[in-house]
């Protein structure tokens, strides 16, 4: 009995490469990671990205329906406040550096 198993994987940009691994990390392979505070907050929010020093990342924040709200191109290691105009609600916001992405949810009271 023959299964047919269908994968649909993410766009990656031009120049993204793919390997196969053992799973153990290079050293010098930086991890994606995002801190957004203060959250829950009434003002607005401060994101910070860590991510590939140098290269340039993208933040966006959309509602729960995944209508983009507003999008910035930043440099990782830099802080960024948004939001003072977001009303009451819960955010996600999602960061993308070359084919790695993060997403956090955000709550404005």
């Amino acid at each position: 009995m023959a299964r047919n198993l269908s994968v649909k994987l993410p766009a990656c940009p031009e120049g993204g490469s793919f390997a196969k691994g053992s799973g153990i990390k290079p050293v010098n392979q930086v991890e994606l990671d995002l801190q957004v505070y203060p959250n829950p907050t009434t003002t607005s929010f401060r994101v910070q990205v860590s991510g590939q020093v140098n290269e340039q990342a993208t933040i966006r924040v959309m509602d729960l329906q995944g209508r983009e709200l507003s999008r910035k191109i930043v440099m990782a290691g830099s802080v960024h406040s948004f939001g003072s105009d977001l009303k009451a609600g819960t955010y996600l916001v999602e960061v993308l550096q070359g084919c790695k992405r993060t997403v956090q949810k955000l709550v404005k009271l």
